[in-house]
This record gives C-alpha cells, structure tokens and sequence, in this order.
C-alpha cells in the first residue's frame, strides 16, 4: 500500500483458559480470532489513508479505502460505524464516476462499474436499509450474472430476512460462476447448521477448507457440528 513498510506486525494467540473457553463455546464465537480480525482490518484502513496521503486519489486506492471503511463499520461501536458507512458510501459512490482525471495505472472498468456496488450493498445491509442493499446487488447482476460476491450478498440479504432457504438456493446460484467462491460455501454451511442439515454441512465445511483451510471462521462453525458427523468432515 506504501512505498515502505515502517512496522512489521506480528500477531500471537495464547491458548485460553478453561473458563475463557467455555465462555467462547456459550457465545459460539472464537474472540481471540475475532480480536485479530478487528487489529488487521485498522491496520489495512491505516496503510491505505497513508497511501492516499503519499500517491493521491488513484481508483484503486479510493476503492480499497472504501472496502476497509465498509469493514471497520461493520465491528465498530454504532457510534462511530455511522461516520465510517458515510465514509465508505462517499468513497464507493464516486468509482461510479469513472476514473480519476490523471489516472497513473491502467485499471478495469469492472472496478467503477460492479465491484462498488457490491460494497455500497454490504453498507446499505449494515444501515438495515434491505432494499437499498437489494438494489445495489441486483444493479451488480445486470453487470455480470456470474458476479458470485454480488449473489452472496442476496443471500446475506435473506438471512436478515430469515429466509433461511432462499439463501440457500442464492449461495448455490453463486456457486454457478464456478467452484472457488469460498463466501457461498462459508454462508451456505452456516445456513445449513441452522436448518440442522449437519451432513450437509460438513461436506460444504469440507470444500470451504479445501479453498481457505486459514478462514477464522472455519474452526467455529466445525464446533457447531455434533460429534456423530464430525467423521464426514474428517477431511477438514
């Protein structure tokens, strides 16, 4: 993101105690990972404001400040998440405008027409503004019908909704762009622990870690898998 990195960042876990543990279990959430997430995310907005500063408003830097404001929203207190979707919204809004008068690096036009509006849906999700967030994906499938990121948002869309087998059937849609779209298998095995479809589960699980064996989600939703098909997942 800079011409230089001034600090290398190293990030340890500590295995907790029992009582840390249970408690973890109890809420379904790993927050040591979840901590991490949360440091990397502010570091990634921090490098890319740091970017703006030294190179200017380049499209893929003005982008990639609107995707890491999108995320810092996301675990930010209500507070402060307002002022960062407002942020990201301004951000996102103006790659719709096309590229910056002195552009330095040739970049693709998918990048003012589909990609940001993906996120401006993700920030409309976060806003509880649904059909605006219905909008921005539809408007991203008008673009390209194989848009897997766009699909995914449909679908987190019905969860909101609880519309628990519609999402289903949107995350296999996003599937139909092909197999590497690692958000569909995540969200489809989350809606299928929910449905209580655990042998299914386990054998979304199981191409989820074939595709991104690191996710931090990954060891939380094989948790939620009861012990009789932890077998079926052996290739986890």
């Amino acid at each position: 993101f800079t011409d230089q990195a001034p600090v290398l960042v190293v990030a340890l876990t500590v295995r907790p105690k029992v009582m840390t543990r249970t408690l973890w279990r109890a809420f379904g959430r790993d927050y040591g990972l979840i901590d991490i997430g949360i440091a990397a995310e502010h570091f990634c907005l921090q490098a890319v404001e740091e970017g703006l500063r030294r190179h200017g408003e380049t499209s893929l830097l003005r982008f990639t400040h609107g995707v890491c404001l999108t995320l810092a929203a996301a675990e930010a207190d209500p507070a402060e998440a307002e002022g960062l979707r407002l942020q990201a919204t301004l951000r996102l809004e103006s790659m719709l405008q096309g590229p910056a008068e002195r552009e330095l690096d040739p970049v693709s036009p998918a990048w003012f027409h589909l990609y940001p509006r993906r996120y401006l849906g993700l920030v409309a999700l976060q806003d509880g503004r649904t059909d605006d967030a219905r909008d921005c994906f539809q408007q991203a499938l008008e673009k390209d019908p194989h848009y897997a990121s766009a699909w995914c948002g449909l679908a987190r869309l019905a969860e909101t909704e609880g519309r628990w087998l519609d999402a289903l059937q949107i995350y296999l849609q996003a599937l139909q762009g092909g197999e590497a779209a690692w958000p569909a298998w995540l969200g489809g095995a989350d809606v299928l622990l929910r449905l209580g479809f655990a042998d299914n589960a386990a054998s979304w699980l199981r191409k989820l870690a074939a595709l991104l064996p690191e996710h931090p989600r990954l060891p939380e939703l094989l948790a939620r898998l009861d012990p009789a098909h932890h077998e079926s997942a052996a290739g986890v």
